[in-house]
């Protein structure tokens, strides 16, 4: 999922109260999760892959998550990121079945600035500022590409993933056991890795591999903010679950 606009016209509203800019980069994301989980369950290779910024992560508001009080293009910018990273967290520990992969894929070469701004100003910057970071940047299809091998690999499993690709068992006994796994040395659902490509590094659950959450780079290696340590020992993952789930349900 990669939905996403630029703005910076101000807090404006959906008929459900919420703003529009940081719906369309979180909220709407989360709501396709939360009506399409009950379908990845009976997957044998889950994923949900979210283009974003992971490892941006930063400062957010826990008593007002939804920007009511706080809202600024600038804050927006650093929420969304950061709720998405606590959001696919605490998915993957809820759903051991289903791999959760937040992605930032660089700078991306789009016609994003055209639509964001007043059309000559849109204009002006696509002639002036594109050209001159345009070494810099990544093609679309490039991107395309390590997003499906962000969901197609092995590299990315899900932290209850059978060995054998079969449907998942949720059972206590089953997960203790799949807790144990070396995931570098068993085989996993998904495309095969070639060799000197290993199972990659979960968010959390102290680096160890193939523990079902991703934050990844725009080369897609495991990467997170600092700040993302402090929110998991307050148990923010768990508060923004619930904050998320709260406004779905409106």
């Amino acid at each position: 999922m990669s939905p996403g606009f630029l703005s910076l016209a101000g807090r404006d509203e959906t008929s459900e109260g919420l703003d529009t800019l940081l719906t369309v980069r979180y909220y709407a994301r989360a709501l396709f999760v939360a009506r399409l989980l009950p379908l990845l369950h009976n997957s044998p290779c889950a994923r949900v892959i979210f283009i974003l910024a992971a490892g941006t992560e930063s400062a957010i508001f826990p008593d007002d998550l939804e920007l009511k009080y706080h809202y600024s293009s600038l804050n927006c910018a650093r929420v969304a990121p950061t709720m998405t990273s606590l959001f696919c967290e605490e998915a993957a520990a809820r759903n051991p079945g289903v791999a959760f992969v937040h992605a930032y894929p660089g700078v991306v070469k789009t016609a994003i600035l055209k639509t964001a701004f007043w059309s000559r100003l849109g204009w002006l910057l696509e002639c002036t500022l594109i050209p001159l970071m345009t070494p810099f940047m990544v093609d679309l299809e490039e991107v395309g590409e390590r997003s499906v091998f962000y969901a197609t690999s092995a590299r990315y499993p899900a932290r209850d993933a059978p060995a054998d690709g079969a449907s998942t068992s949720t059972s206590t006994a089953r997960q203790e056991a799949t807790a144990a796994w070396d995931r570098e040395s068993k085989k996993v659902p998904g495309i095969p890795l070639p060799d000197g490509l290993n199972v990659a590094k979960s968010a959390g659950n102290n680096g160890h591999v193939g523990g079902g959450a991703y934050l990844l780079d725009w080369n897609g290696e495991s990467k997170e903010h600092k700040t993302m340590a402090g929110y998991r020992k307050e148990g923010m993952g768990i508060k923004v679950w619930e904050h998320t789930y709260e406004i779905i349900e409106r």
